[in-house]
């Protein structure tokens, strides 16, 4: 039987992808660093955490332990 391939991509992988968008959409490099804090942020949530993808779950538990959202 095949393995089905994850549909999670690494947090890096996505936020780089994120910010290679939205400079090409015109953000000043300024505007992307202030997002980088909190990317930064989520970065170490899932080091701590022992996660290696991005998925929305693992989003909302970032917001809620984080961020008490």
């Amino acid at each position: 039987m095949k393995q089905k391939k994850s549909q999670h991509k690494s947090t890096a992988h996505l936020i780089e992808n994120v910010k290679k968008e939205l400079s090409e959409v015109g953000y000043k490099p300024g505007s992307i660093r202030v997002y980088q804090k909190y990317w930064n942020a989520l970065l170490a949530y899932e080091a701590h955490n022992n996660i290696s993808s991005y998925s929305p779950k693992v989003g909302l538990e970032f917001l809620d332990s984080i961020y008490d959202i």
